[in-house]
């Protein structure tokens, strides 16, 4: 049984150490600037990420999971032939979404009254963002989390080392998103010698027709599920500045000073994400070589062990967030960015409802379900869309991040359902327990409770999870200690 809460530990590590580098940068940005030119950055980074992913949704799963399996089969000629096809893919590819990015810049930076040179220094973000993503699809892919984890530290190292010289050359705002696209470089390079050397002097073997199929298939229905489904939050800010546009009652300057405030909350709920990303990340390729080698029993086995784990993480650290929003907002920010409080403890419900899903989605990603986790994202997503040109006019971004939670919530009962009928899997009482706790939290939060009261709510909780779950804890504790003898 593979070891997930050890593997997940290192991925979160590395996916925190990226995640700050974001998380930093646009705290000093909002700091140093104000909410208008924070929404700006925003608005220019999320669409370079839209562009970005219609690619790595795709090929970066397809390499986690078809190496994975080839290498569960002891196929190690064709695993390695799948790594060079899917790299080609990625560089035509690239290439030319980085293309059509630059000729999109032109529209939205007359829109918006945005410098063009912000969106053409964001180019470089597009395609070395995409490589360092399915360069990392692929050391999951060959089990090496431990190298992962050490590229990672080193590229963001860069990340922040650049970012220091560019702030204190006092150069224009706009070059100090070069730190982003040098971090990516780096990170690309180094993982790619890191595969090389995996499969060095092992043979390749041609793959059938029908498997180049399957790869390109599965990488189809990955963009258009993944990309529909992570695109929500990345949608968010330039469609709500595009319909605030058309409403015509704001400003430009306003509009953006609006983005800011998202900006804000967004950043700290994205650090929720990285926990359904690292649990994504490392359940996807234990299933789909699980699937490879037809262990069926195992598979079910793994799904239940880890539901419980990451509902039960999950259900805690959002409980946390949601109840200490204003106090995380004004620790990070200031009180300029107290209008963003309510927005915060909706991003934080809508990631909670996404852990929730993450072994469903990886269960039927890396087995022959793959369609439905995908189709149940493209629903989601039209959901949060009609709901966008509801609400956004009439609640601003407050009808925003309603909207991403509504499309959050359709996408996890879809797959949820799924694979719960599909593989015959039955949940506890106490799964209905943790379900519940987010949303009470967020309700009791908007009492205006006293910190002290806030501080002796969560400890309580902490208490009864203890009691309630020591069984979980403990199991989660001893795959920690596995982690000085792992030797991935």
């Amino acid at each position: 049984m593979p070891k997930v809460i050890s593997k997940s530990i290192l991925t979160i590590i590395a996916l925190i150490s990226f995640g700050l580098t974001t998380f930093v940068y646009k705290i000093i940005i909002g700091k140093f600037y104000s909410p208008s030119v924070l929404g700006e950055i925003g608005l220019v980074l999320d669409t370079s990420m839209i562009f970005s992913l219609a690619v790595s949704a795709g090929f970066a799963p397809a390499a986690s999971k078809f190496i994975s399996e080839h290498i569960g089969r002891e196929e190690l000629g064709k695993a390695k032939r799948t790594f060079y096809i899917i790299l080609k893919y990625m560089l035509v590819f690239g290439f030319v979404l980085t293309i059509l990015f630059v000729l999109a810049s032109f529209v939205i930076s007359s829109m918006f009254s945005i410098e063009f040179t912000l969106f053409l220094i964001a180019s470089l973000i597009v395609i070395t963002y995409i490589s360092r993503q399915i360069l990392r699809g692929s050391l999951y892919g060959i089990e090496k989390i431990k190298k992962y984890l050490l590229i990672e530290l080193i590229a963001d190292a860069i990340f922040f080392i650049s970012l220091i010289f560019f702030i204190f050359l006092d150069i224009p705002v706009e070059y100090t998103l070069l730190s982003f696209a040098l971090s990516h470089a780096i990170f690309s390079l180094i993982a790619f010698m890191s595969v090389e050397s995996y499969f060095k002097g092992v043979k390749i073997e041609n793959l059938e027709k029908s498997e180049i199929k399957n790869i390109l298939r599965y990488s189809a229905l990955c963009v258009i599920g993944t990309y529909a489904s992570s695109s929500r939050y990345r949608f968010a800010t330039p469609l709500t500045g595009i319909l605030l546009i058309h409403l015509g009652s704001m400003t430009t300057s306003m509009i953006t000073e609006q983005l800011g405030y998202l900006q804000a909350a967004m950043s700290i709920a994205v650090i929720l994400s990285l926990i359904p990303q690292a649990f994504s990340n490392v359940l996807l390729p234990d299933f789909s070589k699980l699937y490879g080698m037809n262990k069926t029993e195992k598979i079910k086995e793994l799904y239940l062990d880890s539901f419980t784990k990451i509902l039960l993480i999950s259900a805690f650290l959002c409980s946390v967030g949601i109840l200490l929003s204003q106090e995380i907002l004004t620790l990070f920010y200031s009180e300029e960015y107290l209008n963003s409080v309510r927005i915060l403890k909706i991003y934080i419900l809508s990631y909670f409802v996404i852990m929730v899903s993450v072994p469903a989605n990886s269960i039927l990603s890396g087995t022959k379900y793959v369609k439905i986790p995908n189709l149940a994202g493209v629903v989601s997503f039209f959901i949060t869309l009609i709901l966008w040109i509801i609400l956004v006019p009439q609640f601003s971004i407050t009808g925003t991040v309603i909207s991403i939670l509504a499309g959050s919530i359709a996408d996890t009962l879809v797959t949820i359902g799924y694979s719960h009928r599909k593989f015959e899997i039955k949940t506890g009482k106490e799964s209905l327990f943790l379900l519940i706790l987010p949303p009470a939290f967020f309700i009791i939060s908007e009492m205006f409770i006293s910190l002290f009261l806030k501080i002796l709510l969560l400890l309580i909780l902490a208490l009864v999870l203890i009691l309630g779950f020591s069984k979980e804890i403990k199991e989660m504790l001893n795959e920690v200690r596995i982690l000085r003898g792992n030797k991935n």
